[in-house]
């Protein structure tokens, strides 16, 4: 089994920066994410990005129209920095850490969630599949992007939760 050599991280995450704000007009969203952050705007809920991206490149593939529905931005989370970034975002933003619900697609993700005591929904269709993720076992597994609307925003709802959405 090979061993991480961490110090090679801020490296590679330099290049993948690098590389994104380069490439960024390939990005585009995932089929179905406009519908639901449409969903989610149009809800009492307030939501939140934490990315490893820098927030431009965030906001170049949203487009201005979908970058208006979120409340808080913090981008450019280190690789392994996603756990301090999330308590800064907590605290910024006032969105309590039993009130939070944090998706994400990566294992760090849940991680960083699960130290600060913040539900963690599992976004399948990205970084990783269904089958590492039920290894760790999120509080949710979200295995369309229908799911996290249908969650937080259905239509009959009276009064939603407030939980910010968090998306790597």
């Amino acid at each position: 089994m090979k061993t991480i050599d961490y110090g090679k991280i801020p490296i590679l995450a330099f290049y993948l920066r690098r590389r994104m704000t380069r490439e960024i007009k390939k990005v585009g969203l995932f089929y179905g994410v406009e519908n639901m952050l449409y969903q989610l705007a149009a809800s009492p809920l307030r939501c939140a990005v934490l990315s490893s991206n820098a927030t431009k490149n965030v906001k170049r593939v949203f487009g201005s129209h979908i970058s208006a529905y979120f409340d808080h931005y913090d981008c450019q989370a280190s690789f392994l920095g996603k756990t301090a970034r999330l308590k800064k975002l907590l605290g910024k933003s006032g969105f309590k850490s039993h009130d939070t619900l944090m998706t994400g697609d990566e294992i760090r993700d849940l991680e960083a969630a699960r130290k600060l005591d913040v539900s963690f929904g599992a976004a399948t269709w990205g970084f990783n599949n269904l089958a590492v993720f039920l290894r760790h076992k999120p509080d949710y597994v979200f295995q369309e992007v229908s799911d996290i609307s249908r969650l937080l925003a259905p239509q009959k709802q009276a009064h939603p939760p407030d939980l910010p959405i968090m998306r790597n």
